[in-house]
Order: structure tokens, then sequence, then C-alpha cells
């Protein structure tokens, strides 16, 4: 196990400080008017209000860690944060990403280690995003690092260029250390996907219903995959009768988005072309029969 950090030393201290910074730069990004006010009182310490502007926009949260019991919470919501600086803290090639998310994070956790916050993480995060475009070359990326190999047409899916973004929406729920997808869903002009399941931190383990689908000659080809077992290698199994591609067809964004708002309301997606609406939901062996006659 990890050793303990040392949340008992919260009780030996009193302080109230203001911080603040006017410009820090990361990863070629921008972060202003960074503040917060730090109180420290009975074991207890605040940090609260947390704001800053980052590119996109504003954002707003508050952190809180007690000594007794251990423990911290975590309050965050950027409503309007630039999608290409985010993809490229990550190290990952934006291209022509452009756009923006919403994000918002509610949890909080028990414990002195980070044991004890896989075994007791709950609360919520969520993720929403319309009418914006990414890089199919990050696309591609995630795709071929989530999904064993051969297992969707990538070469549909041409690195250059990007793809128009109609709708991300992530909702996760966590209790007792157990993500569970609430809703996840994206929506792009050559890529869509649907997911639902569970991810346990704390026995690092997942189930999860993964369903991706690409355009290619005015089908959309889709793949749904489980994936069971442990996260650093799970077992992918394919849906041989293809009844959770349902994840994908029932589906819609407008309830997506409202579950990663938090049941805030928000925009919604135009609608999509005339050309796009008129795909049909095909799988690979279906798309491979039709080419063969």
């Amino acid at each position: 196990p990890r050793p303990a950090l040392p949340f008992n030393a919260l009780a030996a201290f009193d302080a109230d400080l203001a911080l603040s910074a006017a410009e820090i730069i990361e990863s070629g990004a921008s972060y202003r008017d960074l503040s917060a006010e730090l109180h420290l009182a009975n074991g207890a310490l605040r940090l609260d209000p947390l704001h800053g502007m980052v590119p996109g926009g504003e954002v707003n949260g508050a952190l809180t860690a007690t000594a007794s019991p251990p423990g911290w919470s975590l309050h965050l919501a950027a409503p309007a944060l630039a999608l290409a600086p985010v993809i490229e803290a990550f190290h990952w090639p934006a291209g022509a990403t452009s756009g923006s998310t919403a994000v918002k994070l509610d949890l909080e956790a028990k414990g002195d280690g980070f044991d004890d916050w896989r075994q007791s993480l709950r609360g919520g995060i969520g993720i929403a995003a319309v009418d914006a475009a990414v890089g199919n070359a990050v696309l591609r990326q995630g795709l071929e690092k989530l999904l064993p190999a051969g297992s969707l047409p990538l070469f549909a899916l041409k690195p250059e260029g990007a793809s128009a973004v109609r709708c991300l929406a992530l909702r996760l729920d966590a209790e007792g250390g157990v993500l569970r997808f609430t809703a996840a869903r994206l929506e792009t002009s050559r890529l869509q996907a649907a997911a639902a399941g569970t991810l346990s931190l704390a026995a690092r383990t997942l189930d999860l219903t993964l369903v991706p689908a690409v355009s290619i000659a005015h089908d959309w080809v889709i793949v749904p995959l489980r994936l069971t077992g442990p996260l650093a290698k799970p077992v992918f199994q394919p849906d041989p009768d293809m009844s959770d591609a349902d994840l994908l067809r029932k589906g819609d964004c407008a309830a997506a988005l409202a579950a990663a708002r938090f049941g805030q309301p928000g925009p919604l997606p135009a609608p999509p072309p005339a050309a796009e609406s008129g795909h049909k939901k095909a799988n690979l062996r279906g798309l491979l029969d039709s080419l063969i006659k």
C-alpha cells in the first residue's frame, strides 16, 4: 500500500491566506487571473472559492480537506473549456480541433491515501460538448489505444482534417469506488460511439459495453464489444447477435447531454445533415456481404 498523506497535520495549524497568480503558461495554454482563498481551522482546510480564466472561459470551484475523519471533497465547474488546449495538455495532436466543452466535477473520498480513496470515491463527473470539431488524428489515436487491432475499420477515418462533433456527452457516477457510465455518447460526422457499464477503481477491473461505429459508403458500420476483466489487460468479446448495438441505435444526444450537465439546461446540437441522417446502421458482416454480391 502507498504511504498515508499527513492529513493529521491539518489539526496543528490555523491560517487564512489569499493566493493569486496573474498568468500561468502550461503546454502553450494561458491560465489567467487565478485566485483562491485558503482557510485552515479546527483540522479543516478549505480552498473556497477557487477561480480562474482558462482557455475558453472561467472555472470556479472549492476544495475541502479534513483531518478527522481524513478525507476531501472537490467541486469544480468549467462551463466553456476550449477543447484544443485540453487535448494538447495530454500531448495529443489537436490538429483542426475547435469548440469548447463544459466540465463539472462533484467528488469526495474518505481516508488519507490513494488506496482508501479508490475504495470510497463517490460523486459525479460530467463532460458535455455540442457543435465542435475534433481532429481525426485524435479520434484514431484514441480508438487505436482502446480497441483491439482489427476490431474496427479505422482506414475509413483518415488522419487528416477534422470531424464535426454534433455532441459529446459523458456522465460518470461514483459510489464506493465504482464508476458507473450513466451516459456516454459521441456523435461526429465520421464516427459514433456509445458506452455503458462500470469501472471498479478498488478492484481495478471493468465491465463495459462499447459500441463504436464508422461511416463507410453511406452506412454506419457498428461493431459492439464487451470489455471485461483487469484494467491493465481487459478481455474484448464481440457481440455476435448485435443486441448491444441498441445502445447506440436507440440513444439520443439530448438525454445524454442532460445527464452530463447534471440536469442543468444547455444548448442542443444542430440537426444532422440530410445525407447523414439517411445513413443506415449496418454491421461489418452485412457490409461485407453486400460488397460481395
